[in-house]
């Protein structure tokens, strides 16, 4: 079906009509409560980046903050894993759904790579804070799943007729740009290995004198 013929559907009266009373009565409670508990996982990962960095005290965290630490791991942890299931069945429907109308593979959208980034990071993190006490790589770590948390958060603007256009937007220019942001990246970190052979051999101490200190410090 070609696109002006979807849109000839979507202009009638008739079908826009049940299209919004399927969104009031089925879609908009589902994604109330997906967006309720996505934002329950943002102040807790918040909650974590705070007590993260009391843990870096020099006199020491209290015994409020460690227990702030461990639980709020343990939250990011479960969401991770949560949303790895939920990512992953829905992924599957999408495969058999393809293969049984199509006789082909669903292709992987942004938001999906987004959505399994983050959930994965997060369970990373989540099962490194558990067993090591944080370091530079799991403050790196964590700040790349806070970001990619509040960027996958533009995903649910997308039910709101007049933001899911710029999200659709943003999504088609980061998608556009992907080459170029993998180009720098290979970037960055060749010339945080350059930093960190400088410094190593002359025996230096600091954010160069590790091999992540140095892609950090870049």
């Amino acid at each position: 079906m070609s696109n002006n013929c979807r849109k000839a559907i979507f202009t009638s009266r008739a079908i826009s009509a049940a299209v919004g009373l399927l969104w009031v009565k089925l879609s908009r409670p589902i994604w109330e409560h997906e967006l309720a508990l996505y934002l329950l996982y943002i102040l807790n990962l918040v909650a974590f980046c705070l007590s993260t960095s009391f843990m870096f005290e020099e006199k020491g965290p209290t015994v409020f903050v460690v227990s702030s630490y461990y639980i709020c791991s343990v939250g990011v942890g479960l969401w991770g894993a949560r949303f790895v299931f939920v990512e992953a069945r829905q992924w599957l429907r999408k495969l058999e759904y393809a293969r049984v109308h199509h006789g082909g593979t669903q292709r992987l959208q942004i938001w999906n790579i987004v959505d399994i980034t983050t959930a994965v990071l997060a369970l990373f993190v989540s099962v490194l804070s558990l067993l090591f006490p944080p370091g530079d790589t799991m403050v790196a770590m964590l700040a790349g799943l806070m970001l990619l948390s509040i960027t996958n958060l533009l995903k649910f603007f997308r039910a709101n007729e007049r933001l899911s256009q710029s999200v659709d937007m943003l999504s088609a220019i980061f998608m556009d740009m992907r080459y170029f942001f993998l180009i720098q990246v290979l970037f960055i970190s060749a010339f945080g290995c350059f930093f960190f052979v400088i410094h190593s051999s002359r025996g230096d101490v600091g954010p160069f004198s590790t091999l992540f200190g140095s892609f950090h410090a870049t």
